[in-house]
């Protein structure tokens, strides 16, 4: 199960914001090393550990 464009639309949006504000930002944890949540109503990351 996808999530919606519209969702996707709004996650682009915050994320860019939020590396624009804070261009120190970087991951903290490679992409492999990142939990994942699947469900019925939730699909995406758990958690994306962040330094800066």
């Amino acid at each position: 199960m996808e999530a919606p464009e519209g969702d996707r639309a709004v996650l682009r949006t915050v994320l860019d914001v939020l590396l624009r504000r804070l261009p120190a930002l970087e991951p903290a944890a490679p992409p492999a090393g990142l939990g994942r949540l699947e469900g019925l109503a939730v699909r995406g990351l758990g958690e994306v550990p962040v330094r800066w």
